[in-house]
C-alpha cells in the first residue's frame, strides 16, 4: 500500500458517524479535522433504512467537517472477522504462504473459495519462530460494504477491521517522536547511516565500551506492561490486547462482543417505560450514573435512581464479559494478567463507567481523551479524542504507520489504488498525441485523394469513349478492391485471431462472462464482459498479461507489459441473470504488437495507364496488398478463377 501523506479514517457507527483527517508533516501527524453526525438510527428499522441513514449522516458529517482529501480508510466490524493468531517454524515466504493457506483450510469455518483471506506475520529471532496472524471475512460481507462505502461518496484506500483500527490508534497516541522517526524509517524503506571509517594513513583508534546510560539500564531490565483497550459502540464493544513495552508489535488478543449502549438505553425504556427510544438515550446520558460505591443517591443530585439501576445491570453484564474475556488471555502460551484498561468510544463517556469497571475488575481504568505520546498532535477544539479513536486508528494504517496492516480492499482496487499517477498520466497523453497524429495522418490521405480525384474528372471530360472507359476500370478497380479486402480479412487474419481467441478462452477464469471481443486490423482488441465478483476482472488481466507475454505493445514509460484494466463499472441491469447478485461489468484493452498488418491505402487509378476495353490481367500485385501477402488473379469480367 503507498503511503499517503493525508487521509481520512472513517468510522460508520450506528448511532454517529466519525472522521478524522490525518496528515503527515516534518514535526509528525497532526490530526487535521475531525466531525462527527449522528445516524438517527432506532430499534426496529430495516437494515436499508439503516444503510440510507448512515450514508445521510456521513455526507453530512463530510459536509460540516470541509476535508481536504476523498481518500479514505473504513473498516469491516470486529464480530464479522474470523481471527485466529498461532506461531509457525520460521521458514521461506513461499513455503510460509503456502502453510498458511492449510492452516486456513483447517481453521475458517466456511469455504475459501468464498472468503477474502488476509494475514500478517512478524519474526520471533530469539525463538526461530514466526506469529501469524490470520484474519478472514466472507466476500458478501466485503461486496455489501464495499456497495456501502461507494454510496458515501469518499474514495476507500483500505479496509481495515474496527478491533484492529482500535489497537492501531491506541498504540499511535502513545509514541514520541522518536519512536515515529523510527517507523517513517521503516515505512519508507530508508537505512540507518553507518558510522564513518577512519580516513586514509590513520589508524582505527581502538573501541571503548561506553557505560550504559540509565534508560538503557531500565529498558535492559523492563518488564512489558500489558494493556487492555475497549472501544465501547451503540451495538458492540471492541476489546484489544498488546504489548506496550519492549514485545510490543503484533496485537496479543481481540475479541468484539454484541453489547452496547443500545441495551442500555432498551434497559431503561423497561424499566422507566419510556415510549420513546430516542427520549430513553437524553435520560441516559444527562441524567444517569452508575451505581459504585461513590454513586450519590440524594434527591438534589438530579440523578434518576431507576434509569441508573437499570444501566448498571447492564453494565454487570459487560463487566462479566471483560473478565472472561482477560481470564481467557492468561490461560494463552504467553498471555499475562492485565496492568491496566483503557475506555474510548461513544458510550465511554457515560457518567461513572470508568470507576464502576475499575470498581468491579481491580484493574486501573482510564479514559483516552488525550494523546499519551507527542506524535500525534490532538486539537483541542476537537473535543475529547475518545469518540474518534476508531478513525485514528484507521487514518493511521492509511499513513502506513499502523503497527496491523489487514486490508480486505478488493484486489482490483487495489491494482487501481497502487498504479503511479504519473504513468497514468504519462500513457493517457501518449494515447491523446497518438490519436491526434493519426487524424491529421488521415486528413492529408483525405486532401490527396480530393485532389487526385479532382485532377481525375478533368482528364475525363476530355472525351467520351475515355470517360466511358474511365467508369468501367473504376467500377472493375471498386469490385477487385473489395473482392481482395474480403479474401485478405478471411485468409490473412483468420488463423492469427482464431489462435488469439482460443488462448484467450483457455485462461478465462470461470465467474468471467466474455460479452463482447472486439478485434481491429491493426492488433488492437478490446474485451468487454461481466464478472460475478470484482477480484476475478484483475486475476483475468493478469493471466492475459502472462499469456501473451512479449506479444503486447506498451509504452515506454511502463515497466511491465501488463494489460490495462480501462473501466471497472458494478452492472445492476444483470442482477437476475447472477442469482441476485450484482455483477461487475469490465473493459480490457490490449495492443498485439506482433499482428501483420497487410492493409494499407489504396490509390486512384490513373485512366490514361488504363487501356480501353479492361484491366491487365498478368499485373504484379495489387496496391491494396503489399508484397508478399495473398495476392489472387482477377479476370477482365471480375469473376474469380
Amino acid at each position: 500500500m503507498p503511503q499517503f501523506k493525508q487521509v481520512l479514517g472513517v468510522d460508520l457507527g450506528i448511532n454517529t458517524v466519525k472522521i478524522v483527517e490525518l496528515a503527515l508533516d516534518k514535526t509528525g501527524v497532526q490530526a487535521v479535522r475531525a466531525a462527527s453526525a449522528p445516524t438517527g438510527v432506532v430499534p426496529g428499522m430495516s437494515p436499508e433504512e439503516i444503510r440510507s441513514a448512515i450514508v445521510a449522516a456521513t455526507k453530512e458529517c463530510i459536509k460540516k467537517g470541509r476535508f481536504g482529501t476523498r481518500k479514505a480508510v473504513f473498516s469491516i466490524s470486529g464480530q464479522k472477522a474470523f481471527i485466529r493468531r498461532f506461531r509457525l517454524p520460521k521458514t521461506s515466504d513461499e513455503r510460509l504462504q503456502k502453510i498458511i493457506q492449510y492452516e486456513a483450510r483447517q481453521q475458517i469455518p466456511f469455504p475459501l473459495d468464498k472468503t477474502a483471506l488476509q494475514y500478517q506475520y512478524r519474526e520471533l529471532p530469539d525463538e526461530g519462530e514466526v506469529e501469524i496472524l490470520l484474519v478472514a471475512v466472507r466476500n458478501d460481507e466485503v461486496r455489501d460494504f464495499m456497495a456501502l462505502a461507494a454510496k458515501t461518496g469518499l474514495t476507500p484506500v483500505a479496509v481495515g477491521v474496527s478491533s484492529f483500527a482500535l489497537y492501531n490508534g491506541q498504540r499511535f497516541s502513545s509514541l514520541t517522536s522518536k519512536d515515529l522517526g523510527e517507523r517513517l524509517d521503516s515505512a519508507l524503506g530508508r537505512k540507518k547511516k553507518a558510522p564513518a571509517k577512519p580516513k586514509k594513513g590513520k589508524a582505527a583508534e581502538p573501541e571503548v565500551a561506553a557505560e550504559p546510560t540509565n534508560e538503557q539500564i531500565a529498558d535492559e531490565f523492563a518488564i512489558d506492561e500489558v494493556k487492555g483497550f475497549i472501544n465501547l459502540g451503540a451495538m458492540t464493544y471492541d476489546l484489544a490486547i498488546g504489548r506496550t513495552g519492549k514485545g510490543g508489535g503484533m496485537i496479543g488478543f481481540v475479541r468484539t462482543v454484541p453489547l452496547g449502549g443500545d441495551e442500555m438505553t432498551k434497559a431503561i425504556m423497561k424499566t422507566c417505560r419510556v415510549d420513546s427510544f430516542r427520549d430513553a438515550e437524553r435520560i441516559k446520558t444527562s441524567s444517569c450514573q452508575l451505581m459504585s460505591y461513590s454513586f450519590d443517591d440524594s434527591d438534589e443530585s438530579g440523578i434518576n435512581q431507576q434509569a441508573s439501576q437499570a444501566v448498571t445491570e447492564v453494565a454487570d453484564k459487560m463487566v462479566a464479559e471483560i473478565r472472561k474475556t482477560l481470564d481467557f488471555f492468561i490461560t494463552q502460551p504467553d498471555g499475562m494478567a492485565i496492568d491496566a484498561l483503557v475506555l474510548s468510544g461513544g458510550q465511554a463517556q457515560l457518567p461513572g463507567l470508568a470507576p464502576y469497571l475499575e470498581e468491579k475488575l481491580t484493574v486501573p481504568v482510564s479514559i483516552s481523551d488525550r494523546p499519551i505520546g507527542d506524535a500525534l498532535r490532538w486539537q483541542e477544539s476537537f473535543g475529547a479524542m475518545a469518540p474518534y479513536m476508531i478513525s485514528i486508528g484507521l487514518a493511521v494504517q492509511g499513513l502506513s504507520l499502523s503497527d496491523l496492516k489487514v486490508d480486505f480492499l478488493p484486489e482490483d482496487r487495489k491494482i487501481v489504488r497502487d498504479f503511479p499517477f504519473k504513468v497514468t498520466a504519462i500513457m493517457a497523453l501518449i494515447v491523446m498525441i497518438t490519436a491526434g497524429i493519426g487524424t491529421q495522418a488521415g486528413q492529408q490521405y483525405a486532401a490527396k485523394y480530393v485532389a487526385e480525384s479532382e485532377n481525375l474528372d478533368g482528364v475525363m471530360k476530355g472525351g467520351s469513349a475515355q470517360i466511358k472507359a474511365a467508369e468501367d476500370a473504376q467500377a472493375l478497380h471498386d469490385q477487385t478492391a473489395a473482392d481482395f479486402l474480403a479474401l485478405s480479412k478471411i485468409y490473412g487474419q483468420r488463423k492469427y485471431w482464431i489462435e488469439f481467441l482460443s488462448t484467450l478462452a483457455t485462461i478465462k477464469p470461470p465467474p468471467v462472462l466474455i460479452e463482447d471481443i472486439q478485434m481491429s486490423h491493426s492488433g488492437k482488441v478490446t474485451i468487454t464482459g461481466v464478472s460475478e465478483f470484482q477480484v476475478s476482472a484483475a486475476f483475468f488481466n493478469s493471466a492475459i498479461a502472462e499469456a501473451f507475454a512479449g506479444r503486447l505493445r506498451v509504452a515506454a514509460e511502463k515497466e511491465k507489459a501488463n494489460p490495462a484494466i480501462e473501466r471497472i463499472d458494478q452492472a445492476p441491469e444483470l442482477r437476475n441473470q447472477f442469482r441476485g447478485k450484482i455483477p461487475t461489468r469490465f473493459v480490457i484493452g490490449v495492443e498485439m504488437k506482433d499482428k501483420i498488418n497487410h492493409l494499407n491505402i489504396t490509390p486512384t487509378p490513373d485512366p490514361r495507364a488504363v487501356p480501353v476495353g479492361g484491366v491487365n490481367q498478368g499485373a504484379g500485385g495489387d496496391p491494396l496488398l503489399d508484397e508478399g501477402s495473398f495476392s489472387p488473379r482477377v479476370n477482365r469480367g471480375g469473376a474469380r478463377p
